[in-house]
């Protein structure tokens, strides 16, 4: 199954107590331990106590035979801390390390938080791919908005296998005082996400290549991921067209092409 390890917990009730949390994970010989990983109960824990459940995220080992994946999967917490943790797997003084006594080149990776290893799965793992991509698309994302603006809300994916995966919702500076201009850009930036994300994005490859050159003669914020930016790009387009157009002709004329795909997925509110 892997190597397991005990750990202590704190429930938010003040009890405390140990829980065995995976270290290592092979998921060609235990499945279950993947469907697990796929529809989220890999990172919750009951309190023995009240009961109530609680997230939990520890680093772990994920190894792919099939697909010849080495994923070192990290705390969402741990991101500020990638470069030195992606020299130590690049290096093999990752606390694991595999020794199987044979040469095998397995692909290595370095991810944060169960959506990036998810992320990851549905480019790598074929057969996952095959199997989850078309139920992905089909399914309804449920859109939640808080009017708080320090936290916008969130777009939920559904899948077959694979379920809840939250994408976070952003908001432009501009838009932070009027609440309506906020409700209109967050529609359509939640939008963006639905045709443009890593989960299970409406581009086809030549249209992504498309992004990509597009991005690459203007980029608005370096910090940006293709995502974000395209998620963004799509609001503002929305918002004023005109606009839009005088500002990043490039842009607007990439736009205009993405309003004709054919979205089968419906975004509802919740």
């Amino acid at each position: 199954m892997g190597l397991i390890m005990p750990y202590e917990l704190t429930c938010v009730c003040g009890n405390a107590f140990e829980a065995k949390l995976y270290e290592y994970v092979f998921s060609d010989d235990f499945p279950e331990v993947k469907e697990k990983i796929l529809n989220g109960e890999f990172y919750f824990e009951t309190c023995p106590k009240c009961k109530r459940l609680l997230n939990v995220e520890n680093r772990f080992l994920y190894r792919d035979e099939r697909n010849k994946l080495w994923v070192w999967v990290c705390k969402s917490e741990e991101r500020c801390h990638k470069k030195k943790l992606r020299e130590q797997l690049i290096s093999g003084d990752a606390p694991i390390v595999i020794k199987d006594g044979y040469d095998v080149k397995y692909q290595k990776y370095l991810v944060f938080g169960r959506d990036e290893l998810l992320a990851l799965l549905l480019r790598k793992d074929k057969v996952l791919k095959k199997e989850e991509t078309k139920a992905l698309k089909k399914n309804i994302a449920l859109k939640v908005i808080s009017a708080d603006p320090q936290n916008p809300g969130y777009l939920f994916l559904n899948g077959e296998k694979v379920k809840m995966i939250s994408l976070p919702l952003r908001l432009s500076c501009h838009y932070m005082k009027d609440s309506k201009n906020r409700r209109r850009w967050l529609n359509f930036y939640a939008k963006g996400v639905n045709i443009h994300n890593s989960f299970s994005s409406f581009l086809s490859v030549e249209q992504r290549m498309h992004w990509k050159r597009v991005r690459k003669e203007k980029l608005i914020r370096k910090l940006h991921n293709e995502y974000d930016d395209f998620a963004e790009s799509y609001a503002a387009f929305r918002i004023n067209v005109q606009a839009f157009r005088k500002n990043d002709p490039a842009r607007w004329k990439f736009m205009e092409d993405v309003e004709k795909i054919r979205i089968p997925r419906k975004i509802v509110f919740c």
